[in-house]
């Protein structure tokens, strides 16, 4: 048994977690995250490295696809290169 979620939303200042996918009764889980960071946040981290403009969507936020799977208590975190194809699920402003 597991729960799913296919708009999965955590919403903050600085970072917005978008995401679906399922976590297990068990504390298994496979989700496949958007992190998008605030364009003040970009702005910063796009300063301090510039490589990372490349990263940046068209408002200039910079976005990552993560995939979180394993279990809960040590979960493999990683980039998810094919995330690209996955749209951004945005928050309501």
């Amino acid at each position: 048994r597991r729960a799913q979620t296919s708009d999965l939303a955590l919403d903050s200042a600085d970072l917005d977690l978008a995401g679906n996918g399922w976590v297990g009764l068990d504390a298994s889980l496979d989700l496949a995250v958007s992190a998008r960071f605030s364009e003040e946040a970009s702005r910063g981290m796009v300063e301090k490295t510039p490589r990372l403009r490349s990263l940046a969507d068209p408002e200039g936020r910079l976005v990552l696809y993560l995939l979180a799977q394993g279990n809960l208590a040590q979960p493999r975190i990683g980039i998810d290169f094919g995330g690209a194809t996955l749209p951004f699920i945005a928050s309501p402003s």
